[in-house]
């Protein structure tokens, strides 16, 4: 996910590109690679590179209730400023903003990696509980079936607790 803008760099503020991303990524906190489509727009500012992407992918993930895996779709919109480590024109280093404003770094052979924020917004639309749908059922407790194919035969276990709960439930029900 790294492209030249040497040319970018040196032309006017407002000039702008787009590519076509098709490109592997790796996700580290996954061990696993995912391929990542989109549009990426790129404008010169007068001091940086300002990046604009629809992005989306596709997750492979392991559903929280039933187990099964399934892929998840993913769409996201990527915002982000580079700003030059060199300048192309002189060849000086130019001293980063000091403001507090988020950036990334373009280096010193005016590559520009999208790798790093196309992670953290890849990572950052993985459910944290992933479902492979809405309404899924999950496992029977008692014996592990998937309660999404077949109903089980396992007896609910009542607490005793709540039996004089349910005793006043079943009679106020009689009565009606």
């Amino acid at each position: 996910m790294e492209l030249n803008v040497s040319q970018l760099l040196m032309e006017p503020s407002g000039s702008s590109r787009e590519y076509q991303l098709d490109d592997p990524l790796l996700l580290p906190e996954r061990h696993d690679y995912v391929r990542v489509f989109g549009t990426v727009g790129m404008m010169r500012t007068n001091k940086s590179i300002w990046v604009s992407a629809a992005l989306h992918s596709a997750l492979e993930s392991e559903c929280g209730r039933c187990l099964t895996q399934y892929s998840h779709p993913i769409q996201f919109q990527l915002e982000e400023e580079y700003i030059p480590s060199l300048n192309p024109l002189t060849g000086a280093w130019v001293t980063p903003p000091s403001d507090g404003s988020d950036y990334y770094l373009i280096d010193e052979n005016h590559i520009l990696d999208l790798t790093d924020p196309v992670t953290e917004y890849v990572m950052m639309e993985d459910p944290m509980k992933p479902l492979c749908k809405p309404n899924c059922a999950g496992l029977c407790a008692g014996c592990g079936s998937d309660l999404n194919h077949k109903q089980c035969d396992c007896e609910v276990a009542r607490d005793a607790r709540w039996g004089p709960l349910l005793e006043l439930m079943s009679g106020a029900a009689e009565t009606d």
